[in-house]
């Protein structure tokens, strides 16, 4: 340039380098799918020589000093991705991504039993589904077996227990959830001890022996005459008395005395559940 004052005059000479900026392009590996998304971008951006790039994705602003990004969309909807490439702060080129990131809200898998109590001699319950979203399909599974295919699913338990019970969910826009409960059937017995048998020999009441329905860790039934003689001990429930004594011989019509002294099946192993013991009258009839 050339300046003049005062009668006086002077030159000088500047170079002025315009750097070639290659325009940038947003590229990203996965622009549509469901929450959680991770997408990377920034694939096709020139790294060289820019000293920032300032990305806005939705909502969030975030820079980075690598021509790439890793973002994770936890929220469904359509979200536009721009990135502002810094070769220096007088020189900013900026450019949005030519398509947004479509973004479906996955489903939340949830279920309830009903009823909740469930126990080895009231079994049934039902599987309710409530979870969240637009869902299609659901899965569910028992100890890894299938167990139905709908909302509501009707099941048995038939031993005490811990179960892990599944439900995977799928909805409208194939997005999928699962969920997992530990339900823990509860240990019980029924017990019925008749109050008289007639060991006659004519093939009805032969044998004095407890109605059960359950599961025992231990089980003990003894049989007494009036005098405390013990007549009769088993600890299988399936072993019924015939109303004979130690000897094998019959023993005479007329009042005795039974106990029985049992524990509950324990739920899983380590567990302890509360011994038992009952005691009443029977009648010998012949």
């Amino acid at each position: 340039y050339y300046l003049a004052a005062a009668g006086c005059a002077e030159s000088a000479t500047y170079t002025v380098n315009i750097a070639e900026v290659i325009p940038p392009e947003i590229g990203g590996d996965n622009l549509s799918g469901c929450t959680p998304l991770t997408v990377n971008f920034g694939e096709s951006i020139p790294g060289s020589p820019a000293l920032a790039y300032r990305w806005e994705i939705g909502d969030t602003s975030f820079t980075t000093d690598q021509p790439k990004a890793e973002y994770t969309f936890r929220q469904g909807g359509d979200f536009v991705v721009s990135v502002g490439v810094v070769y220096s702060e007088a020189c900013i080129v900026a450019v949005t991504s030519p398509s947004s990131v479509t973004v479906n809200q996955s489903p939340e898998a949830d279920f309830e039993l009903t009823p909740e109590r469930v126990t080895n001699l009231a079994g049934e319950t039902t599987f309710r589904d409530r979870s969240t979203g637009n869902i299609n399909s659901w899965e569910w599974r028992v100890e890894e077996v299938a167990a139905g295919n709908r909302p509501e699913v009707p099941y048995i338990f038939s031993e005490a227990g811990d179960y892990q019970v599944l439900l995977n969910v799928t909805d409208q826009a194939g997005c999928q959830d699962s969920t997992q409960r530990t339900i823990t059937v509860l240990s019980e017995v029924a017990v019925y001890l008749p109050t008289a048998f007639s060991p006659n020999g004519d093939g009805i009441n032969d044998q004095y022996e407890p109605g059960i329905a359950g599961q025992f860790a231990s089980f003990q039934l003894e049989i007494y005459n009036r005098w405390g003689g013990l007549l009769f001990a088993t600890t299988d429930p399936d072993n019924a008395w015939d109303g004979t004594g130690i000897n094998g011989e019959p023993v005479e019509v007329g009042t005795y005395l039974y106990t029985l002294s049992y524990q509950l099946a324990a739920p899983e192993p380590g567990m302890m559940q509360e011994a038992k013991r009952i005691s009443g009258n029977l009648n010998l009839l012949r």
